[in-house]
């Protein structure tokens, strides 16, 4: 099928920018500068004239452009096409499922169900959590997978191509690094972070990330940021236990790092959690996507996840 270069291609052309490219796609402007080069420098073409104020479509570039628009197009309908006619006699759902945005709270759900689960078939898809493999997997949403489950960024949610089962916000905690004076603490209050290094995500990448930096700002500069170029990976962790930095994380990864403790902070940040799915998704797919994510809230309102 198509390069998939070709959405990086596409995003500038809509934005204008390397920079605004790169934060719709959740990559670095770098990564964006260096795609962009390559596809130049295979065709041999100039695509775009640069300047301070951005980047314009050459003459050449826009019949790429063109070209592209329908190259993506053409290839999403016939890969939906395929997919379907695949699975039209087989209600396979292909979970998406990674470290930090793991399946296993629905399949959990999904086999408490017992006699009612119908005749699904289950597949899961591996993918790992750097920005490129988050990247791909959302993009590959009613492609290559059905659904994704995990934190949603708000960010998701006003694109058209998306839609989400709420299974209720997770709440924000702290991680510390277990040979932390904190370690040990029950709760953690601001008095506790002052003095402190803590990991956000960079600005403008998550709208509830950028409320608490503007409230740490404001009303506790005492307490040094320090900026995540991406969402999080495990690098991100390693770098908090390397540098004895502060992490601020959710409590469905309380165990996902060895060197750091999870503990609860006394405030009153969440985030959104559930299941994130292609908008034209198959009737079978939105089926168990319903059936799921209903049982979950159920078992949750009972305390059994």
């Amino acid at each position: 099928m198509y390069n998939p270069v070709l959405d990086t291609f596409i995003a500038v052309v809509k934005t204008g920018s390397f920079t605004k490219a790169a934060g719709s796609l959740f990559i670095s402007a770098v990564s964006v500068m260096k795609q962009i080069n390559n596809l130049e420098n295979t065709l041999g073409l100039q695509l775009f004239t640069r300047s301070p104020r951005g980047v314009t479509l050459t003459a050449a570039g826009q019949v790429i452009y063109d070209a592209a628009i329908k190259m993506v197009d053409d290839a999403a309908t016939t890969i939906d096409l395929a997919h379907n006619t695949a699975r039209q006699d087989n209600k396979v759902i292909r979970i998406a499922t990674s470290l930090l945005r793991s399946a296993q709270p629905i399949l959990n759900a999904w086999e408490s169900l017992g006699d009612k689960k119908g005749d699904f078939e289950l597949q899961i898809i591996p993918f790992n959590d750097d920005p490129a493999s988050l990247q791909a997997a959302v993009s590959g949403l009613g492609t290559s997978s059905d659904l994704i489950v995990g934190p949603v960024n708000a960010n998701y949610l006003m694109n058209n191509d998306y839609a989400f089962f709420n299974l209720g916000d997770r709440q924000c905690n702290i991680m510390v690094p277990r040979d932390s004076d904190l370690a040990n603490k029950k709760i953690l209050t601001w008095d506790d972070l002052d003095g402190q290094s803590m990991i956000l995500l960079r600005p403008h990448l998550s709208p509830q990330s950028d409320e608490l930096r503007a409230e740490i700002v404001s009303h506790h500069p005492a307490i040094q940021i320090v900026n995540t170029d991406h969402f999080y990976d495990m690098s991100v962790f390693n770098r908090a236990a390397n540098n004895k930095y502060l992490v601020k994380s959710l409590d469905i990864w309380h165990d996902v790092h060895p060197a750091l403790v999870d503990i609860p902070m006394k405030w009153n940040y969440t985030i959104s959690y559930g299941i994130l799915y292609a908008s034209t998704v198959s009737d079978h797919v939105r089926e168990f996507i319903s059936l799921v994510g209903q049982q979950y809230l159920k078992l949750h309102r009972q305390g059994s996840v």
